[in-house]
């Protein structure tokens, strides 16, 4: 008797745990598999930019939503030098963990803008993406050819105050509607974010 029972139990186990597995394989992943935390990155990434100049600053990051086949960089931040109007520095991390950098000249002085520090930023890139993406959103990203949607780091320079936000685009590669929602990280504001 004791033996059924201890089969029983063990049936009855496995059924949940399938059950469980199944759940969790139907709940949307693209949020938790493609995106790395810039927070992690970005000592390398600053490292590489002082060599350029000493005195480099944030300006923005792209980090791309995409699948693991894609060669898109996974990483590219975009730096900045006070002592240096007229070129910019793009220093990318690629998926094998090598680092490139890309100088960019300008022929009309750059806009100095303040650095984006740390504390401008308190939420780390897939936390981001994850308070930006609701259910569209989430649908968006796995109907549609996802190398084309970015998670962005920036200041808003069209307010005053020109805040440090995240921006989501999603975008069908030009084959359609394109979407921005930004996410204030200080005040967790979130909403459509007209470029």
């Amino acid at each position: 008797m004791a033996s059924k029972r201890s089969l029983l139990f063990i049936v009855v186990t496995l059924l949940i745990a399938c059950s469980q597995s199944n759940f969790v394989s139907t709940t949307p992943s693209v949020s938790t598999t493609n995106i790395i935390s810039l927070k992690d990155h970005l000592p390398t990434l600053y490292e590489e930019a002082k060599r350029w100049h000493p005195d480099a600053y944030l300006r923005n990051v792209d980090i791309p939503i995409q699948r693991k086949q894609s060669n898109l960089w996974l990483i590219s931040a975009n730096f900045q030098s006070p002592s240096d109007d007229h070129e910019s520095l793009a220093v990318n991390l690629w998926q094998d963990g090598k680092l490139t950098t890309e100088p960019f000249k300008h022929e009309a002085s750059v806009y100095q803008t303040q650095p984006i520090k740390n504390e401008d930023w308190p939420i780390d890139s897939q936390d981001a993406l994850n308070l930006l993406l609701d259910d569209d959103g989430i649908n968006f990203l796995q109907t549609h050819a996802i190398h084309c949607s970015a998670l962005n780091l920036e200041r808003d320079l069209a307010q005053t105050s020109e805040p440090v936000i995240w921006i989501l685009t999603l975008s069908s590669c030009g084959r359609g509607d394109t979407t921005h929602i930004f996410l204030d990280p200080i005040t967790k504001e979130t909403g459509i974010y007209t470029k």
